[in-house]
């Protein structure tokens, strides 16, 4: 026997959670990606400045 005010769970909202949690977790795994290329291209982006800044200061010494 049910109790009389048993709810669906179609009623209760559980797959438009699980849809949401899907989608938000989704969501994240784009994000975590995009993150961590980001963060590579940071990384790029530094060596190129520090080997830049080396080829400066070699320039300077060959000139002195």
């Amino acid at each position: 026997m049910e109790p009389n005010n048993f709810i669906p769970s179609w009623e209760a909202g559980d797959e438009e959670k699980k849809e949401v949690s899907n989608t938000l977790r989704k969501l994240r795994i784009k994000y975590d990606n995009i993150n961590k290329v980001a963060r590579e291209k940071e990384r790029e982006l530094e060596e190129l400045k520090k080997r830049l800044e080396q080829k400066g200061d070699e320039e300077y010494k060959v000139e002195d």
